[in-house]
């Protein structure tokens, strides 16, 4: 009986040892992963902009949708309006196509589409 109790001792004493000496090469190549997943994300480091335009089209979305808005200079945005994303959810407002509108937020490109996540309606309705 003495003999199993020790040997069963020596084995949990030598998996405890062996669990403390961890291997750390994981965590190096998990850094290394997290800074090239930074370095992508300054390409797309979001801007202020405020557009006036004109809603071409709506897709509507889980809690919001998005805005196919040509701005009076004549460029094409997609500007995404939802509660969540505003900074006061209660200036939510549903707009429909001809609609003009006049919104400002966080500009971004996603390829050569130009993108607004929308924090402030800024017209009347």
């Amino acid at each position: 009986m003495k003999k199993g109790i020790f040997a069963m001792l020596l084995l949990s004493s030598g998996m405890m040892i062996g669990a403390c000496n961890q291997n750390t090469k994981p965590a190096q190549k998990d850094s290394a992963m997290q800074e090239e997943k930074d370095f992508g994300q300054q390409d797309s480091i979001a801007t202020s902009k405020e557009i006036n335009g004109k809603i071409q089209e709506i897709v509507n979305g889980k809690d919001g949708y998005t805005a196919t808005v040509q701005s009076t200079d004549g460029a094409v945005y997609f500007a995404t309006i939802s509660h969540a994303n505003l900074k006061d959810p209660k200036t939510y407002k549903s707009y429909q196509v001809g609609d003009s509108i006049h919104v400002k937020g966080d500009y971004w490109k996603s390829g050569e589409d130009e993108r607004i996540t929308v924090r402030f309606i800024l017209d009347g309705k």
